[in-house]
């Protein structure tokens, strides 16, 4: 599972590049944190971690049922 994570304000990574990598990795999750940029963890690191946090849950519990 991966988690392709990306601002809506990114001048680096634009969406479709999201879209390009997620239509390479069937398990992978898209998310866009509103007017977050490249540095998204750095810059909104309450937003960054409130939007990773469901993510790593159902991994956790994933590999617990496995």
């Amino acid at each position: 599972p991966t988690l392709l994570l990306r601002g809506s304000r990114d001048p680096v990574c634009p969406a479709r590049w999201l879209d390009e990598l997620a239509a390479l990795m069937p398990r992978s999750e898209r998310l866009t944190l509103r007017d977050g940029t490249h540095t998204l963890h750095y810059v909104y690191p309450w937003s960054f971690c409130h939007a990773i946090r469901p993510f790593l849950a159902r991994i956790q519990q994933e590999d617990q049922h496995e």
